[in-house]
């Protein structure tokens, strides 16, 4: 399930029907992190805070609670190579936000990803 709402398991020429494109912001021990995805689910800011293993691990620990997600942008009927590259301009985005303040970026994947 998580492969298909992050889009991973789909061909570049599918259509999706609706997706979001979100931020999620959290800090522990001090440190603050940033994470850009995207989910084909759309299911809003309280649940789902993308496919990042760091996160998983995060989110088993601490929960929920220390995640901060918003909904930077609804898209709808975009093929999924067209969603990937939104999301790559959002993660690269995110990337200079989180050199600009001392912070980490958990978008580490995504380059493989379909974009034509």
């Amino acid at each position: 399930s998580k492969g298909y709402r992050s889009g991973q398991s789909r061909r570049g020429e599918d259509l999706v029907a609706k997706a979001e494109i979100y931020k999620v912001f959290f800090s522990v021990e001090g440190n603050q992190y940033i994470y850009v995805g995207q989910d084909s689910h759309c299911a809003g800011i309280e649940n789902y805070f993308g496919s990042s293993l760091v996160m998983w691990h995060y989110e088993n620990i601490f929960g929920k609670k220390i995640f901060n997600k918003e909904i930077v942008e609804t898209v709808e009927n975009i093929k999924q190579s067209e969603l990937n590259k939104l999301e790559r301009t959002h993660i690269d985005f995110a990337i200079h936000e989180a050199n600009q303040n001392n912070w980490h970026s958990l978008n580490y994947t995504g380059r493989g990803r379909i974009f034509t």
